[in-house]
Parts: structure tokens; C-alpha cells; sequence
């Protein structure tokens, strides 16, 4: 006779992205993009309960990276918020569904994209090495 399971099931729990998870996810897809011309890199702290992460767009070719994005959560995962940081805005999450939404909003807006057009034109221009 085995122990007692008074767990329940945890099986319901594999379907839960973390927010951690999800932004990774987006790393690849900008990855794929733009042929491996630009990476975002995530840098995670810890300080007890609460995770923290700083989210940079990184063009590796110039070993240049700029930060674009801060995550806050605690372990219970959401709500998290996100902090853009460019255009200074504020994005509180529930549930991981408005955390997805979020994310797009920020992925999609003009201070994000004007990074990346920026860091795409020096991508370019990085196997021209030009002196004045």
C-alpha cells in the first residue's frame, strides 16, 4: 500500500506560463525575425519573493544592448507588472492572459520599434567599418 496522495492533482498546473517563459518565447520569435542580427537578452534578480528582470535588445554583432523593458512579480507569478522604458509606462497584470496582452503593447510600440530600426541600420552597417 502506497502513501496518501493529499496533493490532488498537480497535473493542472502545465499549462501556466511564466512570465519569465513568455518573454523568452518573444526572444526567439525576434531572433527568427531578424535573422540572428538581434537577441533580447533577460537578466533575472531575486530578492525573497519577489523576481525582478531587466529585458534588453541586444545587437551582438557591436556587442551593444539596450533596456527596454523591466518585469516585477512574486512567486505567485501574476499579478507582474511591466515597466516600459522608454516611453515611461506602467503595465499591471492579473493573469497571464492581460500579461500577453501587455507585452504585446509594449513589443509593438513606437519606442520599441524605433529601437529596433535603429539597431537593425547599425547591424548594417557594422561590417562597414567606417573611420573619419
Amino acid at each position: 500500500m502506497g502513501l496518501p496522495n493529499m496533493w490532488g492533482d498537480i497535473a493542472d498546473f502545465k499549462d501556466i506560463k511564466a512570465p519569465h517563459e513568455i518573454l523568452a518565447e518573444q526572444g526567439k520569435v525576434l531572433s527568427e525575425m531578424t535573422k540572428g542580427m538581434l537577441e533580447m537578452k533577460i537578466e533575472r534578480k531575486q530578492s525573497n519573493t519577489i523576481f525582478s528582470y531587466d529585458v534588453f535588445i541586444t545587437l551582438p554583432a557591436m556587442q551593444y544592448r539596450q533596456r527596454f523593458l523591466r518585469l516585477n512579480h512574486d512567486i505567485k507569478l501574476y499579478p507582474a507588472n511591466l515597466y516600459e522604458e522608454q516611453d515611461t509606462n506602467e503595465y499591471k497584470s492579473s493573469n497571464q492572459q492581460e500579461f500577453e496582452q501587455n507585452l504585446a503593447k509594449v513589443l509593438r510600440s513606437e519606442a520599441t520599434r524605433t529601437i529596433i530600426s535603429g539597431l537593425l541600420a547599425q547591424a548594417r552597417l557594422s561590417g562597414n567599418d567606417i573611420f573619419v
